[in-house]
């Protein structure tokens, strides 16, 4: 790609989200104490959405030129912006949070993409990493 190429590409300045706080029965209060979101006083907040293109649950691009818009919106009107001139995604492919989970979760199987097509063609398959931040032992 041509430096030419880049710059006409590279119009997209980074994007901050709207971060969608979700809770749970097994959520506590350490997304607020060492993530400092504005969680209520409930303490059950379990994850917090960061970067999501979720048809039931999007987040928002929280400021600049695409503020309010999530990224679906941004993909349909402008995918060059987003994925440069490569392969596109018709809703973004990652979904990013953090988990505070007071309890043990159980383990979950998320199916391939080839199995996920004898689902719901629509759909994609799930792939999971998780980067664990703090844990209490025990």
């Amino acid at each position: 790609m041509s430096l030419q190429e880049v710059q006409s590409t590279a119009t997209l300045l980074p994007l901050e989200f709207t971060p969608l706080l979700k809770r749970t029965r097994w959520g506590g209060e350490r997304l607020g104490t060492q993530l400092h979101k504005l969680i209520g006083v409930e303490g059950d907040y379990g994850e917090s959405w960061e970067l999501s293109d979720h048809p039931q649950a999007p987040t928002l691009i929280a400021a600049g030129e695409y503020a309010d818009w999530t990224l679906s919106q941004l993909i349909q009107k402008n995918p060059d912006a987003l994925y440069g001139t490569g392969k596109y995604y018709a809703t973004f492919p990652l979904l990013i949070k953090f988990i505070d989970a007071t309890d043990r979760l159980s383990l979950q199987v998320h199916p391939n993409e080839s199995a996920e097509q004898n689902f719901d063609a629509a759909r994609s398959g799930k792939s999971e990493a998780w980067v664990v931040l703090d844990a209490v032992e025990g």
